[in-house]
């Protein structure tokens, strides 16, 4: 009987160390996914800005006076 009390005192321990990690490892994942999201929000900002960027500069009455130079 003692044996069997031993072996749940051991496995109650082992569970309560297995939910630490369990946890620190969703906590990981969450923040993982979070850097992945705010890069791909990132990225697509500095995408969508250069297009502006671009656009912006194929309008330029500058671009228009080399072209009539011609």
């Amino acid at each position: 009987m003692e044996e069997i009390e031993m072996m749940v005192v051991v496995a109650e321990r082992y569970n309560a160390e297995d939910d630490v990690h369990k946890e620190n490892v969703e906590a990981k994942n969450a923040l993982g996914q979070e850097v992945e999201r705010y890069c791909s929000t990132k990225d697509a900002a500095d995408q969508h800005l250069e297009a502006e960027k671009y656009d912006s500069t194929k309008d330029s009455p500058y671009l228009r006076l080399e072209g009539q130079v011609e």
